[in-house]
């Protein structure tokens, strides 16, 4: 039924090395980047991804797998994704568990592979580590702890030594195996923690590092395995030339590569050799910063050190040498008749390793080829256009698809700037309009995005075409575009606030919000007459080949034939919250927060519940959809186009 789902891989969310290359999980599911050939490619939902964005990945031999907001996704067989990787053409089916159809599955932060078998760290305290059944569930006596990563300590006793930080509890150490009594160890301020606020976990030689709000802590791997319950105390490496309260700095990463361990922060990439991180366990020790701009995510990969930088992808490299400053570091230096130093009466100054370089971030031009995907996350609204579709996303953005090209366009640049709700293509004009909070905007033809300034009114909730003219409807009333120029269109009343509209050969049909009622203007008629219809609101409304209206609200769907109104429902909250219809060759879709549903109109009679259900088919998160909050639907080709808050989905000939 799903032949094309299209996303964009911005919003990087981690990054992980093999030996193949980096596995990158994002807003658009996983992709894969070869750094020595700039081959990539990319798995989304329609590959069998539970839900997107993937928030971690992890690896262990052959096996990768990706933590996502609905479960998570694996594959036995890494080379079967690389074979996709060279054949360019995405086709492994991810396998998957902990999900639900309608994405309310396991939220998992985190992954890790313990003798092969796949642990998975979720909200409240929870662990589901596989088994040969499945997933087991492990519970934690910390429920209001959220689990973010894992890290699977060895020890030579064959027991299981796990590792996990958590959003608000500390460093919790979880030891259990054949024949032990399961044990939790708990560390937070009492332990000279800086925070209990964990944000990131790597090893670093023998010992272990953790990263909370304002510095890293250290200890000995060993005394973690074999005597936990005596780690009273954490060593600690503090940030140097910290601009901003301690409290303020988030360490997002650790990364050990070559012989330092990295640290990529809110306030910039910082860096410790690792013979200070085995000192910090017993003297003070400060990380030097070696690049300002905040980092995200590390990874080692070979003989680089790859980053992501906001949204961009890249590597650090050395610069040019800096002038550092190295203060006294050792006693000798200090203490008086050493030296010729005289006596000091301060605190005993922080070791800093100072390497007289500072580095920069590259960022990798390859990663997103140019005009290959639609830069918009977001779906809010769709349109058919001559020349392909275009539709309106977050941000301002206006995303034109022609043959497979990508055209960004922004109407609105502002620090926050508004999403596009509206879009329409007038084919009088051949010209597209669009609305956001802040005005309505046209296209000219060099692609060039004005606001009209003309419009008499600012808030506009929906643009639609009907007899050849441009109709924008929405606080002020009902406005037509004729001659190039707005006129108001009359009501027999008072001119009510306008919410949604749908043109066809039977008329315009505007509705209005609760207590506003329904309106159509026919053919022939000089202006728009009320409709009674017993509906509250209509989020949309479509007409079918019969001349019969169905209209979309919060509570199912109904049909109205002119004299009769039939009501058709889930019972459920989010396949009853309609967002978009549409009818295309005798079958009617439905998008909702629950996906799209297609049945053939004919074979609709008042139904509700599972009956309803059964009429039909669903397509969701589980079948390809790259999220299962639909916003719109259009025809283009004889071929349906689905919107979703995930990205774009093209449906096969059978739908």
């Amino acid at each position: 039924m799903i032949d094309r789902v299209f996303t964009w891989s911005e919003g990087v969310q981690c990054i992980h090395a093999t030996d193949a290359g980096l596995w990158l999980g994002h807003q658009g599911g996983v992709s894969f980047f070869s750094p020595e050939t700039g081959s990539r490619c990319k798995w989304t939902t329609s590959n069998g991804l539970p839900a997107q964005p993937v928030l971690h990945i992890a690896s262990c031999g052959s096996r990768l797998a990706a933590a996502t907001p609905n479960g998570i996704a694996w594959v036995d067989d890494m080379q079967q994704l690389l074979q996709d990787v060279e054949r360019a053409a995405p086709s492994v089916r991810w396998q998957r568990g902990l999900m639900h159809a309608r994405g309310a599955g396991v939220y998992v932060n985190g992954l890790e592979f313990v003798d092969g078998r796949i642990h998975a760290t979720t909200g409240g305290g929870r662990v589901y580590l596989e088994k040969e059944s499945g997933f087991q569930l492990l519970e934690l006596p910390v429920p209001q702890a959220r689990l973010l990563r894992l890290l699977s300590l060895a020890s030579p006793r064959g027991t299981l030594r796990l590792l996990l930080i958590s959003n608000n509890s500390g460093i919790l150490l979880l030891a259990t195996g054949e024949g032990e009594e399961p044990s939790l160890y708990q560390w937070s301020e009492p332990e000279s923690l800086c925070s209990r606020y964990v944000t990131s976990i790597a090893l670093a030689g023998s010992y272990v590092t953790v990263g909370v709000h304002g510095c890293i802590h250290v200890a000995r791997q060993r005394d973690l395995v074999e005597n936990p319950d005596k780690v009273s105390r954490w060593g600690r490496v503090t940030l140097s030339d910290l601009q901003v309260p301690t409290e303020h700095s988030r360490i997002h990463a650790l990364c050990e590569h070559g012989d330092f361990l990295y640290a990529g922060t809110s306030a910039g990439l910082y860096r410790v050799s690792l013979d200070d991180v085995a000192a910090a366990t017993r003297d003070r020790v400060a990380a030097e910063r070696i690049d300002e701009y905040p980092v995200r995510h590390l990874a080692a990969y070979r003989d680089e050190l790859w980053a992501v930088q906001h949204s961009g992808v890249g590597k650090f490299i050395e610069g040019g040498r800096a002038t550092v400053q190295r203060p006294l570091q050792n006693r000798s230096e200090r203490e008086p008749g050493r030296g010729g130093g005289a006596a000091d009466s301060r605190a005993p100054t922080p070791r800093i390793t100072s390497f007289g370089r500072r580095w920069r971030f590259v960022p990798e031009a390859r990663w997103r080829g140019f005009n290959a995907e639609p830069e918009s996350h977001q779906v809010v609204c769709l349109t058919s256009t001559p020349e392909g579709i275009a539709f309106g996303g977050e941000s301002g953005r206006v995303v034109l698809h022609w043959g497979k090209r990508w055209v960004t366009e922004s109407l609105v640049r502002q620090r926050r700037s508004p999403e596009v709700h509206s879009l329409v293509y007038d084919p009088d004009g051949a010209q597209l309009w669009a609305a956001t909070r802040h005005g309505l905007f046209h296209r000219d033809p060099r692609g060039r995005w004005m606001r009209d300034l003309a419009f008499p009114g600012r808030t506009v909730h929906q643009l639609v075409v009907w007899q050849g003219n441009v109709a924008a409807l929405g606080s002020a009333g009902l406005h037509m575009y004729v001659q190039s120029a707005w006129s108001e269109i009359p009501f027999v009343e008072e001119t009510p606030p306008l919410f949604s509209a749908v043109s066809g050969d039977p008329g315009l049909v505007l509705a209005g919000r609760p207590g506003a009622g329904f309106f159509i203007w026919r053919p022939d008629a000089p202006q728009p007459a009320p409709l009674a219809l017993s509906v509250g609101r209509a989020n949309c409304m479509t007409w079918d080949a019969t001349g019969a209206l169905w209209l979309g609200t919060d509570r199912g769907i109904a049909r109205w034939s002119g004299d009769e109104l039939t009501a058709f429902r889930w019972n459920a909250e989010s396949e009853d919250h309609i967002t978009t219809l549409l009818v295309h060759r005798g079958r009617l879709f439905v998008g909702s927060h629950a996906g799209v549903w297609i049945a053939a109109v004919d074979d609709l009679e008042p139904s509700a519940g599972e009956a309803l259900e059964a009429k039909g088919r669903r397509l969701g998160l589980l079948d390809g959809l790259p999220n299962a909050h639909v916003s719109s639907l259009v025809v283009h080709a004889d071929r349906v186009w689905v919107g979703t808050h995930g990205g774009l989905t093209l449906l096969g000939q059978d739908a």
